[in-house]
């Protein structure tokens, strides 16, 4: 029996299976933006070229940190932008009769 991993790659046209992690921020609320002028607090830095999101220390003694993803998009980016960049070469290998699997998830705030 072969591992699950190989079977992955059997099933893409690349001989290679990966998934993709791509975020795009959102704008920031009214009653975010409010809050945050005037203070210098940066509540977080986004690097869309190396796909680094960090988030400062909030407190003292705690260290900041950072997360790495294979996109990042501020909330300017476009949808247009996400598939040309991301999700074009999917949907073509799709038509092509190979997997492909787009998930999305939404935060949203109250």
């Amino acid at each position: 029996m072969s591992s699950p991993s190989v079977e992955l790659e059997k099933s893409n046209k690349n001989s290679k299976s990966k998934v993709s992690v791509i975020v795009r921020c959102r704008p920031f609320l009214p009653r975010e933006v409010e809050r945050l002028q005037g203070n210098k607090e940066i509540p977080f830095v986004l690097d869309t070229a190396t796909g680094k999101i960090e988030l400062p220390a909030r407190n003292e003694g705690e260290q900041a940190s950072a997360m790495q993803f294979d996109y990042v998009y501020n909330p300017n980016g476009t949808t247009r932008e996400i598939y040309d960049d991301v999700l074009k070469d999917m949907v073509a290998s799709t038509v092509e009769g190979y997997n492909g699997k787009k998930y999305v998830n939404t935060s949203l705030t109250s």
